[in-house]
């Protein structure tokens, strides 16, 4: 008898050697993903890449425009404002990745659980989420940052709690979808618990819109953070953000405008990066396009 495992690995190589096959014809989705390592391998490894710690001064230096020394110039402390920038990356990308992975933890949970079991339960949660998504995002965060105090925690919680109704609504879409196809009528009557139904038979078929949510969420919750450090409800000075360092260019914007350009263009580029990818991926992902 031929055994089935490998026939199962090829199956799943071959998925996924087509979805990135047809992700490199989208030259945008490679560019994202290129800009998008590269700022990750910075923000990785600032401490070798930096020339300057971020926090390191030289008053003598203070407002130089760019030079050899200084590509980027340097700010009215004398910090470099490339080292700031490449040590800054850290917080803005973790701050993305932390509170997208908590909202759709959260957001992707609850509505598994509302597209699976419907009746009360789901319309308790997507009401609930209904009166979330009546205030826009970035209000929502500025109020929730302001509640906390601002810093690094309530960035995570403030960015987060506005996006986990997009992961819910979308989850749920999905579930209603499956949760009455034959496969899963198959492993109810094979007595599959609820839990295992939802983990392994639905959730796999969650995992594509997801995806492409999970990056324009990363695309947003850059932005976002940046926001609320702009307005001071962010990250504690001196710690180097990328709105952070927006906000302490204002002050010199018309005499030293080098201070707000370099972080305005690093934001604009991480988030169309970012953009381009995720609509690379929903390209690549959708079933429909498949074998063409």
């Amino acid at each position: 008898m031929r055994k089935k495992a490998p026939v199962t690995t090829l199956r799943n190589e071959t998925r996924f050697h087509e979805t990135w096959r047809r992700l490199c014809k989208s030259k945008l989705a490679i560019f994202g993903l290129i800009v998008i390592a590269i700022i990750v391998f910075i923000a990785i490894f600032a401490n070798f890449l930096a020339p300057y710690g971020p926090d390191d001064q030289d008053l003598s230096r203070m407002l130089t425009p760019p030079c050899k020394e200084f590509p980027l110039g340097t700010d009215d402390f004398g910090r470099d404002t490339l080292s700031r920038m490449m040590y800054g990356a850290r917080i803005s990308l973790l701050t993305a990745v932390v509170a997208t992975g908590m909202a759709v933890l959260v957001g992707a949970t609850l509505g598994l659980i509302a597209g699976y079991y419907g009746g009360f339960l789901e319309n308790v949660i997507m009401r609930f989420f209904d009166i979330i998504g009546a205030v826009p995002n970035i209000l929502l965060a500025i109020a929730i940052a302001a509640t906390m105090g601002g810093g690094l925690f309530g960035m995570f919680i403030a960015i987060s709690v506005g996006g986990m109704g997009s992961f819910a609504r979308m989850t749920r879409a999905t579930v209603l979808s499956e949760r009455d196809k034959e496969y899963v009528e198959a492993a109810r009557s094979n007595n599959a618990g609820d839990l295992r139904i939802l983990l392994k038979y639905i959730l796999p078929n969650v995992s594509a819109p997801l995806i492409v949510g999970i990056t324009q969420s990363l695309a947003a919750g850059i932005l976002a953070a940046s926001t609320l450090s702009y307005i001071g409800l962010g990250v504690v000075p001196p710690t180097p953000e990328w709105g952070a360092l927006l906000s302490i260019g204002r002050a010199w914007i018309r005499d030293y405008p080098y201070l707000v350009t370099a972080p305005g263009i690093v934001i604009m580029l991480t988030v169309f990066s970012l953009f381009c990818l995720g609509d690379g991926l929903r390209d690549a992902l959708d079933p429909r396009l498949r074998g063409r």
